[in-house]
This record gives structure tokens, C-alpha cells and sequence, in this order.
């Protein structure tokens, strides 16, 4: 895996949040997979005891439940499906959102290890 720091602002991604947490940085993430590799935004809020992580990515299909479980996995959570392309889950350290934005062909996941629910939604398209 491949960070390259860069500044991103709030409105670079392509999916609304809510937090009161003040920005605290960003980056891409570039992912290799096999002979191809995955491009993630990724922009984190935090104070002195919450942290929120909102990641995209570009992505042809809505992640599927199996792959919602693997990722909620990833942070010993149970996930649930809440809506059309969407899905949440709650672990012992954290909860969070993966979703899809079919307008813009973008996955997202919001995480925060604060119990306060994590709210996103798609862009309204322009």
C-alpha cells in the first residue's frame, strides 16, 4: 500500500456528512490489487477523544452484503443492511456506514469511534 499525503478539502469527496469534529488532515490511498490498484480518498475529523474517517472510492457496482461483512469484519462489527446501497454496522470500538452513490459510481465508508451515529448520504448530482 501506497499513501501519497495530499490536501483534500470537505467538498472533495463526493458524499455529504454531518460531524462537529474539527478537519484534521487527509490523503490518497493507492491500493494494489493483483496487476491493478484502487485510488481512496480519505479525510479524517478529530478532536482530543473522537475520530471520524470518511473514505471513497470509485467502484462500477454497489458493494454487495458479503462485501459489507468482510470490511465491518475488519473492525470485529456486525453489519446490517439499512437501505438501498446502504449498510451500517457497530463494533466494540467503533460504528460507521458503507454505502454507494450510483450517480457518481462512488463507495463510501464513514466510521467514527465515537456510538454517535455516523450520518452520510450522496451529493444531490449537479
Amino acid at each position: 500500500m501506497r499513501v501519497l499525503p495530499v490536501t483534500l478539502r470537505r467538498d472533495d469527496l463526493d458524499v455529504e456528512f454531518e460531524t462537529d469534529l474539527p478537519y484534521f488532515g487527509s490523503k490518497f490511498i493507492i491500493i494494489q490489487m493483483g496487476p491493478g490498484s484502487v485510488v481512496t480518498k480519505q479525510i479524517v475529523f478529530k478532536d482530543n477523544v473522537n475520530t471520524l474517517f470518511v473514505q471513497t472510492q470509485v467502484q462500477a457496482q454497489p458493494p454487495t452484503l458479503e462485501q459489507a461483512g468482510e470490511l465491518a469484519a475488519n473492525f470485529n462489527a456486525v453489519v446490517t443492511k439499512s437501505g438501498e446501497n446502504l449498510y451500517s454496522f457497530t463494533g466494540k470500538k467503533s460504528n460507521g456506514v458503507i454505502g454507494y452513490c450510483p450517480e457518481v459510481q462512488q463507495s463510501y465508508v464513514a466510521y467514527s469511534t465515537t456510538k454517535d451515529p455516523v450520518i452520510i448520504r450522496c451529493k444531490d448530482p449537479e
